[in-house]
């Protein structure tokens, strides 16, 4: 495939808009009513899970490479392979957000609770001098807009992920 990473991203985005303005021409909608709500959950649910298996990488301190690209079978594998002393302190860190998420989102109701634990378990790592990676510094401008080059084999490739993209609310 051509397009990695941020490439790819941007040419699955520019099909699934062109499938949804397709869709919307074709004022196929209303279909969308036919779908049960279980389908939809269950649909909804499993992308959750494999964004969350996704991350298991990050959270425990190891690389993805050379691991399956199943996510449930990559994430087996990566926990197994990672240094658990050294994965506690990233774990702790994960854990505080979510806590915090939930202890906000019930206190605050209106607050960006995901926001606000990111930036105070970033603050108190920072304070604290935690063993932790930082992303890195942000870019001091945006890239000029570019399309990227597309090719049939990326398409072709790209055409299942676009189809699936999250459009709608």
């Amino acid at each position: 495939m051509g397009l990695p990473g941020v490439g790819a991203v941007l040419v699955v985005s520019i099909m699934a808009g062109v499938i949804v303005v397709t869709a919307g021409v074709l004022r196929l909608g209303r279909t969308v009513s036919y779908i049960p709500w279980p389908v939809i959950e269950g649909f909804t649910v499993g992308i959750g899970i494999i964004i969350f298996l996704q991350q298991v990488p990050a959270a425990v301190g190891v690389t993805a490479a050379g691991h399956s690209t199943n996510a449930a079978i990559a994430a087996i594998e990566l926990i197994s392979d990672a240094n658990w002393p050294g994965a506690l302190v990233p774990l702790a860190a994960v854990a505080t957000v979510a806590a915090l998420m939930l202890l906000i989102g019930r206190v605050g109701g209106r607050l960006p609770a995901s926001f606000i634990a990111i930036v105070v378990v970033t603050l108190a790592a920072s304070v604290a001098d935690l063993p932790l990676i930082m992303i890195g510094e942000l870019p001091h401008s945006l890239p000029l807009p570019a399309l990227p080059v597309i090719d049939p084999s990326t398409v072709l490739s790209l055409l299942g992920p676009a189809s699936m993209e999250d459009t709608g609310p």
